[in-house]
C-alpha cells in the first residue's frame, strides 16, 4: 500500500494525531494504529519498538482470514454450499454420535457460530491439550438445534481448517499461499499447528499491520486487490450479512462482526465490519468512509491490553471525527 498524507484524503491531522497522545496515556498495551483510506495508508504509529515489518498473533483474526478461505473453496467447487453437513465431510467423527442432531450442522452453522455445540472456548486448556481437536469439538454436548443460538467457540472454525484441508487435498496454510496470501503479496507471516499437524482454524497466525490493512482492504474492495478478483463478491456480500445475534454487538456474520460506530464530535454514525483478536488485534473496516483502521496489541499481558470498547471509542473519539464534513 502507498503512503499518503491525511488532508490529502479528507482527515484533519490535528484531531487524527490525538489518538497517538491517547494511546502514550491510556493505552500503554498498543503496538501498532494505523489508518487506511482510498487504498492508502494515512497515519501509521508504532510503539514498544515496533515497525511495519513486526509480526503480532492476530488471534481470532485467523478466523476471519478461515471465512475467506472457505469463500474461495466454494468458487473452485472443492465444497458444494454454505448447506453441506458436518457428516458428509468428516463421517468419521460424527456417524457413531449419540446426538443425532450434529448431523445436521452445517457448514454455515460453522460460519455463523451457530453449531449448537458447547463451546471449546469455555474448556480452552483441556481443548488445546487433546490429541485430536477435531474429535474434542465434536463430542462435545449439543446445548442448542444448529442454527438456533450464537454461541462463540473456537472449535466450530478449527473444524472448517481441516474441512479445507480434507476437501481441497492441500494443508490450510498451503491453500492460502495459492489463493489468498500470495495473491495478496503476502509472505511474512507464520501459522500455527494442532498436535495431528492441521493449521489452527480460529487463532495462530502472526501477520504485520500492513498485511492486517491488506487484508482489511481486499474486503472494503468486495475481495479485489491489484484489480484482480481473489474472494468472491458475493461471499464478501454475505460475510458481511447479519447471520446471527451476539449480544452487544450489531450481528455477526460469516467469520466477522457487524457493529456500529459513532464519532463524538459530530454524532455521526457508521456501520462497520470488524475482524477481532484477542487482545486488542484489530481490523475495522467502515465502507462508507471507504477507510480501515488496524490495531494491534502486545501479546504476553493480554489480561492487561485494552478491551474492545478501548478500541472502540479510539476510533469514535479521534478517527471518525477527524473527517471532514462536506461542504
Amino acid at each position: 500500500m502507498k503512503i499518503s498524507t491525511p488532508e490529502k484524503h479528507g482527515l484533519d491531522s490535528k484531531i487524527l494525531i490525538k489518538s497517538d497522545d491517547a494511546i502514550r496515556e491510556d493505552l500503554p498495551s498498543v503496538l501498532s494504529f494505523m489508518v487506511v483510506r482510498h487504498g492508502r495508508i494515512i497515519y501509521e504509529k508504532y510503539y514498544h519498538g515496533n515497525s511495519k515489518d513486526s509480526l503480532v498473533v492476530v488471534y481470532s483474526i485467523t478466523k476471519s482470514v478461515i471465512s475467506a478461505l472457505t469463500g474461495i473453496a466454494l468458487r473452485e467447487h472443492f465444497l458444494s454450499s454454505v448447506g453441506q453437513k458436518l457428516s458428509d465431510i468428516f463421517p468419521e467423527y460424527v456417524t457413531n454420535v449419540a446426538d443425532p442432531r450434529k448431523k445436521e450442522i452445517t457448514l454455515e452453522n460453522l460460519l455463523s457460530m451457530t453449531g449448537g455445540l458447547a463451546s471449546c472456548d469455555n474448556t480452552f486448556e483441556a481443548w488445546t491439550r487433546s490429541t485430536d481437536w477435531f474429535e474434542y469439538t465434536i463430542n462435545q454436548p449439543m446445548l442448542h438445534d444448529p442454527g438456533k443460538k450464537f454461541d462463540y467457540n473456537t472449535g466450530l472454525t478449527h473444524l472448517l481448517s481441516g474441512i479445507l484441508t480434507k476437501t481441497t487435498g492441500m494443508a490450510t496454510k498451503a491453500f492460502a499461499d495459492k489463493f489468498l496470501f500470495g495473491p495478496l503479496g503476502i509472505t511474512n507471516y507464520t501459522w500455527e499447528r494442532d498436535p495431528l499437524g492441521y493449521y489452527t482454524g480460529g487463532f495462530g497466525l502472526r501477520l504485520t499491520p500492513r498485511d492486517m490493512a491488506k487484508f482489511g482492504y481486499l474486503y472494503l474492495m468486495d475481495g479485489i486487490y491489484n484489480n484482480r478478483q481473489i474472494v468472491p463478491q458475493q461471499w464478501v456480500k454475505e460475510s458481511f450479512s447479519i447471520h446471527s445475534y451476539p449480544e452487544k454487538v450489531f450481528g455477526y456474520g460469516y467469520l466477522w462482526w457487524l457493529e456500529k460506530l459513532k464519532d463524538t464530535i459530530y454524532y455521526r454514525e457508521y456501520g462497520s465490519f470488524n475482524a477481532i483478536g484477542y487482545g486488542g488485534q484489530f481490523i475495522f473496516i467502515v465502507p462508507e468512509l471507504d477507510m480501515i483502521t488496524v490495531t494491534t496489541c502486545k501479546e504476553e499481558n493480554p489480561e492487561d491490553t485494552p478491551e474492545y470498547d478501548a478500541i472502540k471509542h479510539l476510533i469514535n473519539d479521534y478517527v471518525l471525527p477527524a473527517v471532514k464534513l462536506e461542504g
